[in-house]
């Protein structure tokens, strides 16, 4: 009897035990993310979330703190924080954001969450 999903050596039944691991599966270590609004609120506890678990993390919002990159990076995660000021509802807010993510994140970027 055949594995269910499986359909040969390229079916879901080929997928090794390791590969099915949950924390490989949904691993953020070592991407690259921008989370708009991270200042406060769900932005702020997403950006700590991605950083915790291994990702650089783009962050903006209007009124930006400028030590909160410095109080995210002190926490000794693995990953780390850049974060800008810039409202992304206009033309110049984007402009930034999208020349922090160019001077950050060599301008590859992996997740946005805005």
């Amino acid at each position: 009897r055949r594995p269910r999903g499986g359909r040969g050596k390229g079916g879901a039944a080929a997928m090794t035990e390791a590969a099915l691991e949950v924390g490989r599966l949904f691993s953020v270590d070592g991407l690259n993310v921008i989370v708009t609004g991270g200042g406060s609120g769900i932005g702020s506890y997403l950006l700590e979330a991605f950083v915790q678990n291994g990702a650089t993390v783009l962050t903006c919002s209007r009124k930006m703190s400028p030590s909160l990159a410095d109080e995210v990076n002190g926490r000794g995660w693995r990953g780390r924080c850049v974060s800008v000021s810039a409202d992304v509802t206009t033309a110049e807010g984007v402009e930034a954001l999208r020349a922090a993510a160019e001077e950050h994140l060599g301008g590859r970027v992996h997740v946005l969450v805005n």
